[in-house]
């Protein structure tokens, strides 16, 4: 065991450097952390540490200590340099992490495996610019690998089976970050909201893994750099330091805001909203006859945590680029943030369970103050299957939200996400049962819309009692579309509504400005009349609004406008139409100009997103 726990903690050891080393090359980026949140970010660092050891060590450690062969020093001298060159592999990733760092301020992600080819360049610049820096990296490994031998003088005693079974069952816990629900990720170090101090509690062998694990082979280089910028943003300072940096104007209007995102709520099946009348949305319907109402707006996504991403930070899903649950580094504003700064309470709440999709670290990542989830939220009703709804009940979750509402202090912003419209459906009372019941056939999904059409209108029910109503912004909108059971038209599967309502204020009003969920950011900071720094790319829609809508679909990236829709794979159109859908193609002129946009996009933002110019 003696060799066992010095084995941990020389591997720990460039960690720990590499962390003070962090600390005090760029004491810059941590000047706003007290000494509170400086131990606290060096000890939450140890779990993200110990999980990298166990997750890249577990085969050498394993075999290592293997009862039967760890008795012969031949077999454990293989594993002890297979750890020891392992070791020196991340001595110089972490070298390369913290000389990154002070280029974009963050941690490496999916950069090394960029290099590929590249290797023989990086060993000329380190041998022409960094040549003491290296010899002090050498010094420094040369003392590591030393102490490393005197390891090997250590007797070892070989292990049992039992405790060869604990070594396995530690190497677990490390490497998941403990026995929650949810193995440990990037997400994870921005619970608390803070960039700072999950800078210093990451470190970059762990993110550099979770990156490359999602990194693809797609091609964002199309352009020339600042030709791709002009393409994309051409009233932009590509020199700025932070080009799509934008400053809410004001004034502020003290409404408080209500943000309800509803699962698959797509527009073909609303009535009012959609061609077939299927009869599932009659409070919908009637809200949409007092709201303003936007009939061109499409989901940025096919999933629900691209959804959630999208319309809390305005950071685009791209492909490559890892989303908000598995935990990007870019620095964001979030709405919670907005909010906070604007003097606001904030509240999270989620119908599934609090670790699905990583909420709580989420909602603290985006700023919210008070967060809750499925556990948190008793029943109200009498279901045939109390268990039946896996990621949670609206009606529960809405006149939850509602009790809590109460007793925020006003203004507050709240954000609610439902989530009984997912599949499998459950089996509903038979007052919502429209449809023949189904767990996973569109009948199944008219009726669960039906249950939440019914819980929204409980929820307005009981919200306009409460004295907070009328000086209160609803939005209404979806985390994607459905992939419709019997509408093969492809914009019906990012069609979706935005509702906004302020009761006894709006004036009923539909839009077809074309925009999308990139958009609702500068649009709600609008609406509010919020003030304070936020980054995006979209365009308010109480205004013209941008005109076109960019979404990720599956490895493909989609762009819709007025005139049709191209979907692309990075390399090549894929697919493409003109409006009204299937009635001709798209002409190649028109094609050409929106492929140019597609890729410019693409391209500027991702690098924006990699280069940490993004937000400040």
């Amino acid at each position: 065991m003696k060799r066992l726990a010095i084995s941990f903690l020389l591997l720990w050891l460039p960690f720990g450097l590499a962390r003070w080393a962090l600390l005090l090359i760029y004491p810059q980026s941590f000047d706003a952390m007290g000494f509170d949140q400086l131990t606290g970010a060096f000890l939450r660092g140890l779990v993200f540490d110990f999980s990298s050891i166990a997750v890249f060590g577990a085969v050498p450690f394993l075999a290592y200590f293997l009862p039967g062969l760890s008795r012969y020093k031949s077999w454990s001298a293989l594993w002890h340099l297979v750890l020891a060159a392992g070791s020196v592999a991340l001595w110089a990733l972490l070298v390369i992490d913290l000389v990154y760092f002070g280029r974009v301020q963050r941690h490496l992600t999916f950069e090394l495996g960029l290099l590929e080819g590249d290797w023989g360049l990086m060993a000329r610049m380190v041998g022409q610019g960094f040549r003491l820096q290296a010899l002090f990296f050498a010094l420094l490994v040369a003392s590591w690998l030393y102490a490393w031998w005197r390891l090997w003088q250590v007797p070892l005693r070989p292990f049992g089976w039992k405790r060869w079974g604990a070594l396995l069952l530690l190497l677990i816990f490390l490497g998941r970050g403990g026995w929650g629900s949810k193995p440990l990720a990037v997400i994870d170090a921005y619970q608390g909201g803070d960039s700072q101090s999950a800078n210093l509690v990451l470190n970059g062998l762990f993110t550099t893994s979770h990156a490359l694990l999602m990194a693809s082979e797609a091609n964002h280089n199309h352009f020339e750099p600042a030709q791709a910028f002009a393409q994309a943003f051409p009233e932009a300072d590509r020199q700025a330091k932070f080009p799509l940096l934008r400053q809410g104007q004001g004034p502020r209007k003290g409404l408080n805001l209500v943000f309800i995102l509803v699962e698959s709520l797509s527009s073909y099946y609303i009535d009012a909203l959609g061609e077939p009348q299927f009869g599932v949305t009659p409070f919908l319907d009637d809200l949409i006859s007092r709201s303003l109402v936007y009939t061109e707006f499409y989901a940025s996504g096919q999933r629900s945590l691209e959804g959630i991403q999208i319309s809390l930070t305005g950071v685009p899903s791209l492909e490559g680029q890892p989303n908000i649950g598995q935990g990007f580094q870019t620095r964001f504003q979030g709405l919670g943030h907005l909010a906070k700064i604007n003097g606001y309470q904030t509240l999270y709440v989620q119908a599934m369970m609090r670790q699905s999709f990583r909420g709580e670290s989420i909602a603290g990542a985006t700023g919210f103050e008070h967060y809750y989830g499925q556990e948190d939220i008793p029943l109200l009703l009498d279901y045939p299957d109390p268990s039946g709804a896996p990621f949670g009940w609206d009606y529960e979750t809405l006149q939850f939200s509602l009790e809590k509402m109460k007793d925020l202090q006003k203004p507050f912003a709240a954000y609610l996400v439902t989530s009984t419209t997912h599949e499998p459906y459950p089996r509903l009372q038979k007052r919502f049962e429209k449809y023949p019941p189904s767990s996973n056939e569109e009948s199944g999904f008219l009726n669960s819309l039906a249950y939440a059409d019914w819980s929204l209108k409980r929820f307005f029910e009981e919200a306009s009692k409460e004295p907070w109503y009328g000086n209160t912004l609803f939005v209404i909108t979806a985390d994607h579309g459905l992939a419709l059971y019997n509408n093969k038209q492809f914009l019906e599967y990012f069609r979706t509504p935005l509702i906004l309502f302020q009761p006894g204020v709006t004036q009923p009003e539909r839009r077809t400005n074309l925009g999308s969920q990139l958009d609702l950011i500068p649009t709600l900071v609008e609406a509010m009349g919020w003030t304070g720094p936020y980054a995006t790319m979209g365009q308010s829609l109480l205004g013209p609004g941008p005109g076109y809508a960019m979404a990720k679909m599956g490895d493909m990236m989609v762009l819709i406008n007025k005139e049709g829709y191209i979907r692309h794979n990075l390399d090549r159109v894929v697919e493409s139409s003109a409006r009204p859908e299937g009635s001709a193609p798209l002409a190649l002129e028109t094609q050409a100009a929106m492929e140019t946009q597609l890729l410019s996009l693409d391209q500027t933002v991702f690098d924006l997103l990699q280069e940490n110019r993004w937000f400040p």
